[in-house]
């Protein structure tokens, strides 16, 4: 299995934007709440949160104090480490979860029993991986973040 420390995968996500020509600054994420800051060329600042996905049927989360859906300059990127090779790089926009469509999930954990505190999510699967296809980088670049 694939052992990415997050600061390599926000490297890695770096470079894929630097190829683009955004500029990125790596930020202390303990204060802000996010990993990568963006500035695109028409002005834009985009706040980036950084997971890893290592395999497929793996999901990933961020906590809901953390992730404004309605923050439209707030993003989500993955790193999906397919293989030793392969990875790939998806941009979700955090408003993808706004509409509460699949394979985008929130989960309240509402249930006084429940220790959890309510999250945004998205598994990554052989189900979900044709769904956020669109998200998928280079392809998702001139879209997301023009």
């Amino acid at each position: 299995m694939n052992k990415f420390k997050h600061s390599e995968a926000i490297s890695v996500i770096e470079k894929e934007l630097n190829r683009h020509g955004i500029k990125c600054s790596n930020i202390d994420s303990r204060n802000l709440g996010y990993d990568i800051a963006a500035d695109l060329p028409n002005g834009r600042a985009l706040k980036i949160i950084v997971r890893v996905i290592s395999s497929l049927g793996g999901y990933t989360f961020v906590r809901q104090n953390k992730f404004d859906v309605s923050d439209s300059n707030l993003v989500l990127a993955v790193l999906y480490l397919q293989n030793i090779q392969v990875n790939e790089i998806y941009f979700f926009p955090a408003s993808a979860w706004s509409g509460g469509n699949y394979p985008f999930v929130y989960y309240p954990y509402d249930n006084p029993e429940l220790i959890s505190l309510p999250e945004y999510g998205i598994t990554f699967s052989q189900k979900t991986i044709d769904l956020i296809s669109r998200f998928r980088s280079p392809a998702c670049i001139p879209i997301m973040f023009s």
